[in-house]
């Protein structure tokens, strides 16, 4: 029997042109999406507290917290009996909660009543959604804080179904092609359902000089399409994203055979090769939004303080409650503050992930031996947010210079992820190496010596010469022997001079990021 071949398959999204009817048509799609997400939600919910409210599995849980209190701390978890485990299985499935998918029941009931918007591989999707919470806090393991574990078992959470933002069609029964009229691509979507309501034809925005681009629209089979949307300034933009049949050609990527030496700060990137030097921010946003997201969080703290004069102090400090729990008064103007700050901050997020996109791909054709200095950013958050607050200022000390919020909204991790992924494309490799393997941090590539170091220090003096510590990182990881695991300091030091030539051309460029060598 001959071997199967494999089934490859890729994506690409498109932003859609949409009209003024167009929009009213998506967003009908979206809202009873949400309408089967609230329906699902509720179900499992009721399912979830019946299966903890049945007589069997109180029994269990009572044997095991009496048996956890008679071994005291030698033993915290004891382990469930067979006929225990049989029990809680029959219990699950009785309450439709085990298993790979949701209940087809469940699924088929909010088919037949939403069939007439949405087709029944967009109603599975919904669930399958829900479903996966589910799973998460049935079978996974309960990472929670202790003080959290006291309050009870863990629940699945309602979310907003605008906080994922889009909708899968799972497979194109429902007859998504691509039209070719005067040039111009559009995305042809007929419904399935009972009336078949929902019809529109938008135009795909897509730069049609591409050749590549053309021939993967006009000639490649579509798998399935997902419908998305983005928050933006001037309100939703949707997009498509659509699976194709067959292997994709990367057109903006190139394999070029050089080594690359990469190291990421909070906020700034470093890269090195033999003929460029590189310093940048990971992102930008505009002081501007900064500012306006301040004056917004200004008035809202000012609408609280008003409608809340009880739980404040007389020096302005929010009253400790202990366990009871504060009751607070919102008014509507307090509400469309808050949202439209987290529209900021959706716009911003976008935007921070589009630069992260150009920026993946820069990196990746300068070279396809890509080496990282490998950081430990969860350890960096954590020390961060061990602070303690200040009883005459009220104001918090933290116990670390770095910023949990910077690294957070910076995502290094995530562009790392972005620049493998796209290595992987070109048949390149990351390597990804850390203090703990090799000595990196402030060595003299010079005499071997670990130079003086704090965490305050931007600059070293390398052979006479004053060079931007991430950067000097960047241009050592070019010299890292990936097979014997060590640093070529002989290599290193045969290329320093031209290194420094390049590096002194960007500090003459712009003397305000990185200091003007003397």
């Amino acid at each position: 029997m001959a071997n199967k071949e494999p089934n490859e398959c890729f994506s690409l999204t498109f932003a859609l042109k949409t009209g003024f009817w167009d929009e009213r048509k998506l967003e009908k799609i979206y809202k009873t999406a949400y309408a089967a997400y609230s329906d699902a939600y509720n179900y499992y919910r009721k399912q979830i507290e019946k299966y903890r409210n049945d007589p069997a599995y109180l029994e269990i849980m009572e044997a095991h917290k009496k048996a956890a209190e008679e071994a005291g701390n030698e033993k915290k978890n004891i382990a469930y009996t067979k006929n225990e485990k049989e029990t809680l299985n029959n219990l699950q499935k009785k309450y439709e909660l085990s298993g790979s998918r949701p209940s087809a029941v469940l699924c088929k009931r909010l088919r037949n009543n939403y069939r007439e918007i949405l087709d029944s591989n967009m109603v599975q999707s919904v669930v399958d959604f829900v479903y996966r919470g589910v799973h998460a806090v049935m079978y996974t393991k309960d990472n929670r804080p202790a003080e959290q574990k006291k309050k009870g078992p863990r629940q699945i959470r309602k979310k907003r179904f605008q906080e994922f933002q889009s909708i899968s069609m799972v497979a194109n029964i429902s007859g998504v092609v691509v039209k070719v009229i005067n040039s111009k691509y559009y995305l042809d979507y007929k419904q399935t359902g009972r009336k078949g309501k929902v019809k529109f034809s938008i135009p795909i925005v897509t730069n049609t000089g591409k050749e590549e681009i053309d021939n993967i629209l006009a000639f490649n089979e579509i798998k399935y399409p997902v419908l998305k949307r983005v928050r933006t300034k001037k309100g939703w933009k949707y997009q498509v994203q659509i699976l194709f049949s067959g292997k994709v050609v990367r057109t903006n990527l190139t394999s070029i055979n050089k080594r690359v030496g990469i190291d990421i700060t909070e906020g700034h990137i470093a890269v090195v090769t033999d003929d460029y030097v590189g310093y940048q921010k990971l992102y930008a946003v505009p002081e501007k939004q900064e500012e306006k997201i301040a004056e917004l969080s200004s008035k809202m703290d000012k609408i609280r303080r008003e409608l809340n004069p009880d739980n404040f102090n007389e020096d302005g400090t929010i009253k400790k409650q202990g366990s009871k729990k504060v009751k607070w008064v919102f008014s509507h103007k307090y509400r469309q503050l808050r949202n439209e700050i987290k529209v900021i901050r959706e716009h911003n997020a976008n935007k921070v992930s589009y630069e992260q996109n150009c920026l993946a791909n820069k990196i990746v054709n300068t070279g396809n031996d890509i080496v990282i200095v490998k950081k430990d950013w969860a350890s960096k958050v954590k020390r961060d947010s061990e602070t303690t607050i200040n009883e005459k200022t009220g104001k918090y000390n933290s116990k670390s210079s770095l910023s949990a919020k910077m690294v957070s909204n910076a995502a290094p991790a995530q562009l790392i992820e972005k620049i493998m992924m796209r290595e992987n494309y070109i048949d390149g490799t990351v390597t990804k190496i850390s203090d703990k393997e090799e000595s990196i941090y402030g060595v003299n590539i010079f005499t071997g010596e670990k130079l003086p170091y704090t965490i305050d220090d931007n600059y070293y003096t390398i052979n006479g010469k004053r060079i931007h510590r991430t950067i000097y990182y960047a241009y050592m990881m070019t010299g890292y022997d990936t097979e014997s695991m060590k640093f070529n300091y002989e290599k290193l030091i045969n290329g320093f001079d031209n290194f420094y030539e390049l590096y002194s051309i960007i500090c003459q460029a712009d003397g305000t990021v990185i200091e003007t060598v003397n």
